[in-house]
């Protein structure tokens, strides 16, 4: 579990853990350099807790540079990469971990998740993909035919890990920032296929400041995610990702990519045209852009 400054969800998203009905055998804590008083919450924690462990880092590197050290100290046949701020319901462990048993070949296990805001209130489940009715394994070629028909299902949030698969591909790629966790779950649904529980075993915190929103939110980021993504993807040594594949997915993306962009952006198009290096969709849907929010201005002024 990495944190950076949670000391107001990290008590929460450790009950969580420990509430589960199957009990990990160890839980690891990367305090990523916090400023507030996570370390004293974690640390009551600590006291009750003999399969704890805190790491401290006096400098803050990052959630992916924390994630994958704890992933280089962790033992367990599997592994659960659960967010300071999120929390999983207490059957999540032990179902995930059944599936993964029934199927050796599964890389990792997934289900639904709620979304729960700041204060804890319950906001439905996350629009996903339901792509199959019943609990089960979706072979690596069944993976990449739902894939590109209907998008990404796995949540990382909601998702156990076989550890020895996800040391195999070198764990999670720092510089894909908030996507590098979806680029691993890719990898592993093409390479080794998946298990799935449609069901809602755990619950997302959606916050403003997150660490997937601030890249979702700057357009720059996000498509040099984008771009950074599409040349790991064809530099992948397995070549899991065909050429067929990597267009569907970056043409999803670069539709992700222009509805990010909003009205306060627009000064910014021409620094997003010199970046995408002329990609025509991403030109053709730039122009759009400009003269549908010229227009809504003009109607602003025009309004009585």
């Amino acid at each position: 579990m990495p944190n950076y400054n949670q000391a107001h969800f990290i008590g929460h998203a450790l009950q969580g853990i420990l509430n589960q009905t199957l009990l990990p055998q160890e839980i690891i804590v990367i305090d990523d350099g916090s400023t507030d008083n996570s370390l004293e919450v974690i640390e009551s924690v600590l006291k009750k807790v003999n399969t704890l462990r805190l790491v401290k880092k006096d400098k803050n590197q990052g959630v992916i540079t924390a994630i994958n050290d704890g992933m280089a100290l962790a033992k367990g046949k599997y592994v659960y990469f659960a967010a300071a701020d999120d929390y999983a319901f207490p059957s999540f462990l032990r179902e995930a971990a059944t599936f993964l048993e029934n199927n050796p070949q599964a890389g990792l296990c997934s289900s639904l998740t709620r979304v729960i805001d700041a204060g804890g209130n319950d906001k439905g489940i996350l629009k996903t993909p339901k792509v199959i009715k019943t609990p089960g394994y979706i072979s690596n070629v069944m993976c990449e035919k739902y894939l590109m028909k209907y998008g990404n299902w796995i949540q990382s949030n909601a998702a156990l890990y076989r550890r020895e698969t996800l040391n195999q591909i070198g764990g999670f790629p720092p510089q894909l920032k908030s996507y590098a966790d979806s680029f691993v779950n890719l990898s592993l649904a093409l390479s080794d296929g998946v298990c799935f529980i449609p069901e809602a075993l755990c619950a997302w915190r959606r916050l403003e400041d997150g660490f997937s929103a601030k890249n979702s939110n700057d357009p720059i980021a996000f498509w040099q995610i984008i771009e950074n993504t599409s040349e790991l993807m064809q530099l992948s040594e397995k070549r899991v990702f065909c050429g067929k594949f990597i267009k569907n997915w970056k043409k999803k993306m670069i539709k992700q990519f222009i509805n990010n962009i909003h009205e306060t952006s627009l000064e910014k198009t021409e620094i997003f045209e010199n970046l995408t290096n002329g990609d025509s969709l991403v030109k053709i849907c730039l122009n759009f852009h400009k003269f549908f929010y010229a227009g809504v201005k003009i109607i602003s002024k025009l309004a009585p």
